[in-house]
């Protein structure tokens, strides 16, 4: 492991806007439900 990147910089939660974090719990919510409705159709 090598030193840090100088230009690098740690992300915290308020970078990242209000619409983005909800798309992202969208999406895995989405993701969610068809692989619930993929298992039941299994049994």
């Amino acid at each position: 492991m090598g030193l840090p990147d100088s230009n690098y910089k740690k992300r915290t939660q308020k970078d990242y806007s209000l619409s983005l974090k909800l798309q992202i719990v969208q999406e895995i919510e989405q993701g969610l439900l068809i692989l619930m409705k993929m298992l039941l159709q299994n049994e």
